[in-house]
């Protein structure tokens, strides 16, 4: 990737302070987080000049939810939190400390599992269950069972959100999301924050397509979970 300029540096940087100032916003007393999310989430998406398509609608908002679909690129949280803010999510707790970023976060109800513990994927797995089946509104917990971000969907999911959504009868949204150009949106392999930002204005005529699939609850895990992985496969 070629070296980024002063004027993509500038609107590179742009996109860190704009967060920071919807961070401050957060703390106001009487902020709607939900709608500062979405504001935010929206805001950006714009400064990137994206398109955004979007099939099917949400329907059931009223209750518990697990969101689940694939996973490209740092964007695809962004499309989530415009099109449905109430979305919180599940991440690696590196992102916590990550400058700004991680503080939005952690404002935005994220629930940080550290990876290479199983006693912390194990607790974050019992308090999920938890909200889900004590919690006195409605919870839409967004997850990538894929674990990081790819273009294929190609290696086998892990099934831990599956098992809440089975052991807490919770209902499992699925959704997935394609964009064009695919590779210049995409956040994959060695890729580079501040670099796929910078590519990100450069690149012309983006678009997101988004789909909402047909919710359903978990009975047949294996089999779900494998129909849900190569319908999130095929592109939009």
């Amino acid at each position: 990737m070629k070296p980024i300029d002063v004027f993509q540096l500038i609107k590179t940087t742009s996109i860190f302070y704009m967060t920071l100032i919807y961070l401050m916003k957060s703390y106001r007393k009487g902020a709607c987080i939900n709608q500062l999310k979405q504001d935010w989430a929206l805001a950006v998406l714009r400064k990137f000049d994206f398109q955004i398509e979007v099939k099917n609608r949400l329907l059931n908002t009223n209750h518990n939810q697990i969101i689940l679909g694939n996973h490209i690129s740092f964007l695809d949280i962004l499309v989530l939190l415009a099109l449905q803010p109430q979305t919180v999510f599940l991440s690696k707790i590196e992102v916590a400390r990550w400058p700004i970023i991680g503080a939005g976060a952690k404002r935005m109800g994220t629930l940080f599992v550290n990876r290479g513990c199983s006693q912390s994927r194990a607790h974050a797995k019992n308090q999920i269950k938890d909200i889900f089946v004590k919690g006195q509104k409605p919870i839409h917990l967004a997850g990538f069972p894929s674990g990081t971000t790819c273009l294929t969907e190609s290696k086998p999911w892990k099934k831990g959100l599956f098992e809440i959504a089975e052991q807490s009868e919770t209902q499992v949204q699925p959704f997935r999301i394609s964009y064009e150009p695919l590779r210049e949106c995409a956040y994959i392999d060695d890729d580079n924050l501040f670099l796929s930002l910078a590519k990100l204005f450069k690149t012309p005529n983006k678009k997101v397509i988004f789909e909402w699939g047909e919710a359903f609850y978990v009975n047949q895990l294996e089999t779900q979970m494998l129909e849900l992985q190569r319908w999130t496969a095929r592109q939009v």
